[in-house]
């Protein structure tokens, strides 16, 4: 057994966050392939992306997915932390990035079906920053979905 599958199981099943914030940071794993061993003259570069979601106001990292900008990739980060944590009633927070909502929709609905709440009674909210010339002129925040309450 995973040493984080140990702690997860043992302290975190049970967490509700009450304000998880998710975001994601383009960076890249540098490989060097040398046809001649003397030689360096050619790299290759190959990006990654690092999704994290972090628990507010704490600051408890509450998942690390590794992997592409997908969707597959971000119903994978979502998945993680479903499992890493107890997801009733969260309130969701994000950047603009659309698969977001669409794996936390699909999150919440298979987590959904064996409990007593619909996804749609979750919040999730956008902060979406507009940028001009390399910088941020406007922050504009974007309700996605939110309870009737």
């Amino acid at each position: 057994m995973l040493f984080r599958s140990v702690i997860t199981s043992e302290y975190f099943k049970e967490f509700q966050p009450i304000h998880v914030q998710l975001d994601e940071l383009c960076t890249f794993v540098w490989k060097k392939k040398f046809s001649d061993p003397k030689s360096n003259s050619q790299t290759n570069y190959n990006y990654t992306w690092i999704w994290v979601a972090i628990a507010l106001p704490s600051r408890l990292i509450i998942a690390i997915y590794v992997g592409g900008r997908t969707q597959e990739d971000a119903n994978n980060f979502v998945s993680l932390i479903f499992s890493n944590i107890n997801p009733e009633k969260v309130f969701w927070t994000s950047d603009g990035l659309k698969q977001y909502t669409n794996a936390l929709v699909k999150n919440l609905t298979e987590f959904s079906a064996n409990k007593d709440f619909r996804p749609l009674d979750h919040l999730y909210g956008q902060v979406v920053k507009v940028r001009k010339d390399k910088r941020v002129t406007k922050v504009e925040t974007r309700p996605i979905f939110r309870s009737e309450e």
